[in-house]
């Protein structure tokens, strides 16, 4: 997964020759704050952390201008979906896993159902 520097896009890539297998803009997400056609005060940008759930997901990272809100979505790479959000700053382990910190600083395993 790489993110350009204007963070403007994620885009995920074939290992080991580096093949493009697909490109998130911000336009694909809606950002915290603002209605159902994607207007209002929020302007999207992909976060850098992020990455693999396992070989077909991924998760992106978009946050506002001001990286107030931070909302974690998983995507489908072979299919190019947006599959939903994740709660929390998840931590993908690329087995179909990731973890979160709870505010009680609790670590907790979460899978890909």
């Amino acid at each position: 997964m790489t993110v350009g520097h204007d963070r403007g896009e994620a885009v995920f890539h074939a290992f080991p020759d580096g093949t493009e297998l697909y490109r998130y803009g911000t336009d694909r997400f809606t950002p915290e704050g603002a209605d159902e056609d994607g207007e209002g005060e929020a302007e999207p940008l992909v976060d850098w952390d992020g990455g693999y759930l396992d070989a077909a997901n991924a998760v992106i990272l978009v946050t506002d201008r001001e990286e107030e809100i931070t909302v974690p979505y998983v995507v489908d790479l072979p299919t190019g979906a947006v599959r939903g959000r994740l709660t929390g700053d998840p931590r993908p382990h690329g087995d179909g896993t990731w973890t979160t910190v709870g505010p009680d600083a609790r670590l907790t395993l979460w899978t890909l159902g």
